[in-house]
């Protein structure tokens, strides 16, 4: 017979990849929607969503001038933009917004 255990479950994310500011603000978020009733965190979840998919390399996106952001990557960081990963990465964000557009 086995008593309740509880397995604790671990997310794994990059946020330590992140400034501490934007650190600040998702744990704010998190607490936020935590703090609400499920209906709530549902529509706000919903909001969410489309920002989850969007890739700054090919969307127009409101309020983001994606040249001067592509220059800024280009000058910064030209070494992991040409790193296997990095262009994994973007192969992939680009099949996964394309299978998102042609499923709407």
């Amino acid at each position: 017979m086995t008593i309740g255990i509880k397995r604790e479950r671990k997310i794994m994310n990059r946020l330590n990849e992140l400034p501490e500011k934007y650190q600040t603000v998702l744990n704010h978020l998190i607490d936020h929607l935590a703090s609400h009733p499920p209906m709530y965190r549902e529509n706000a979840i919903k909001r969410l969503e489309p920002i989850i998919r969007e890739n700054p390399y090919q969307d127009d996106i409101p309020g983001l001038d994606r040249e001067l952001l592509l220059n800024q990557i280009r000058a910064t960081d030209e070494a992991h933009r040409r790193s296997p990963a990095a262009v994994r990465f973007r192969s992939l964000m680009s099949k996964y917004s394309q299978a998102t557009r042609k499923s709407k």
